[in-house]
């Protein structure tokens, strides 16, 4: 059974990977229903080879048909973040944050943020994932 009733996750999940699947299908096993955050194309900007980067529309596309096909029974919302931490800097219903190792310093923000909008903290899962 899930442990959950939303979990969130957030990234930019560009050409969905190993590593990208395997977030997903961690988070999607802790859940009823999953909160994608999918990096902005204004944050990305500056990132190195911003033009080769993929569409907010066909990374969301590709998340959400993993998603459904890993574990059809979440269900799963993809929403455009512009900073680090998205809807879990205001949304009460969500209860668990799944990050990579190197995204642990997003969670601590978050935690901070939640914390001063005096929301419940999140139970956050760390996934090593390899590169």
């Amino acid at each position: 059974p899930s442990t959950h009733n939303i979990t969130a996750l957030g990234g930019t999940f560009d050409h969905l990977h190993a590593g990208h699947r395997i977030l997903l299908s961690s988070s999607l096993l802790l859940t009823q229903s999953l909160v994608v955050g999918l990096t902005s194309p204004l944050l990305l900007q500056s990132k190195k080879h911003a033009e080769l980067l993929q569409s907010l529309e066909m990374r969301t596309r590709a998340v959400q048909e993993f998603c459904t096909l890993f574990r059809p029974s979440v269900r799963v919302r993809c929403v455009e973040i512009r900073d680090v931490a998205g809807p879990t800097a205001w949304d009460r219903g969500i209860d668990a944050l799944v990050v990579s190792r190197e995204t642990v310093a997003g969670a601590e923000a978050i935690a901070t943020l939640r914390a001063q909008a005096s929301l419940p903290p999140l139970e956050v899962y760390v996934i090593d994932v390899i590169s």
